[in-house]
């Protein structure tokens, strides 16, 4: 639960901290089917998980690049000496990453009363609302040994899906906070018209469950969230967050084989940056207002131009907060949708503002979290 209201009268909020909270406990349910405030039961039980990621996101942060950088180029085995705290930190997550996937093989096969813990988690798998890692676990029990995971690579993979899908959420509802509070009146009144509909559903689902005037079973929840997720200027909306600030502002690639692109021969193994918040600002692909907040270029009435692609964009990879092809993000569409249901549920209950002394945030991350955002929430009457 938020709690941006909590702050007394006429105080700054840290954001980021606040949202960071919500995404992470998602995050961890949907992918490791656990309570992020819960220890895993290991050693390092008494530490929430939630609190041991926000250090550790802490260290991804702006302030630290060079250490961040420092500390992935040196190997594993000389990590703990060097920089021992950050070290352990990471330790102690794959720790308790490791006690979940234990107790989730554990709990499936004595839930299901099977011998065979592959067979319970299949079974499990074919429930909506089973966690990735349980796709993750039946996947691997059906490898040949030649190339299944071992428990560290499971660990390793967890940890990558609970990274990603934490940090774009998590940028995407910041950014969009950030955006709206910045006089953008017309353009939040406009999403609020679109919410009233559904206001009176969305208070009710995020009181106390002994206050609400409607009993929320899974399938009514997702249907409002459906709802939300079909609004089409909403959605305009989030799509030009994510334009303007991509989650991921450049991303890596390397080739396998020599290629040429554009007469440019590029050798094989060569380090190529694709800068996609450069490319989502391009006057070139995206006109002269490209570096404006405009969410009405994704509205159907403004694309009547059978030669531009969504957003009036001169070609369809120009257009890459998720990236594209075999490679994009898989979570994209989950955090999208957790974004506005977060939007949507700040905004009905909040009035967002900039504080008077209000200082730009720092992008200049792994992803571009924008650290350091400190901003007003009024309770709406």
């Amino acid at each position: 639960t938020l709690k941006l209201g909590g702050a007394a009268e006429g105080e700054d909020v840290d954001v980021v901290g606040e949202v960071n909270l919500l995404t992470i406990a998602t995050i961890a349910a949907a992918v490791l089917g656990v309570d992020a405030a819960r220890g895993s039961g290991d050693a390092d039980g008494d530490v929430d998980f939630a609190g041991l990621y926000a250090e550790f996101l802490a260290f991804l942060g702006p302030t630290n690049h060079v250490v961040r950088f420092a500390f992935n180029a040196i190997p594993d085995a000389l990590r703990p000496l060097i920089f021992p705290r950050d070290a352990r930190r990471e330790q102690r997550l794959r720790c308790m990453i490791r006690g979940f996937i234990r107790r989730r093989e554990s709990e499936l096969a004595a839930e299901l009363a099977l011998g065979d813990v592959a067979s319970g988690i299949e079974n499990a798998v074919a429930s909506r609302s089973a966690p990735l890692l349980d796709g993750m676990l039946a996947s691997n029990r059906r490898m040949s040994e030649q190339v299944r995971m071992s428990e560290d690579e499971l660990v390793s993979q967890a940890l990558a899906l609970v990274f990603a899908g934490n940090t774009t959420t998590l940028s995407l509802i910041c950014s969009a906070l950030l955006d709206l509070a910045r006089e953008r009146r017309a353009v939040l009144d406009e999403v609020r018209k679109e919410l009233a509909p559904l206001a009176l559903e969305i208070l009710d689902i995020t009181r106390p469950a002994g206050d609400r005037a409607t009993k929320w079973d899974d399938l009514a929840a997702q249907k409002l969230m459906q709802r939300i997720d079909n609004l089409p200027y909403f959605d305009a909306v989030v799509r030009e967050v994510l334009r303007l600030t991509p989650p991921a502002g450049v991303t890596l690639r390397v080739p396998l084989a020599d290629d040429e692109i554009g007469g440019f021969k590029i050798p094989a193994g060569s380090d190529m940056t694709l800068p996609i918040r450069a490319i989502h600002r391009s006057e070139q692909f995206w006109g002269p207002d490209a570096e404006d907040f405009v969410p009405e270029r994704w509205l159907d009435e403004r694309n009547d131009d059978p030669k531009k692609f969504a957003g009036g964009r001169l070609h369809p990879l120009v257009y890459l907060p998720f990236g594209a092809g075999p490679r994009i993000c898989v979570g994209s569409n989950f955090a999208r949708l957790q974004a506005k249901v977060v939007l949507a549920t700040i905004l009905t209950h909040y009035e967002v503002e900039i504080p008077p002394k209000f200082q730009e945030p720092d992008l200049d991350g792994l992803v571009q979290i924008p650290h350091g955002l400190k901003l007003r929430f009024r309770a709406r009457e």
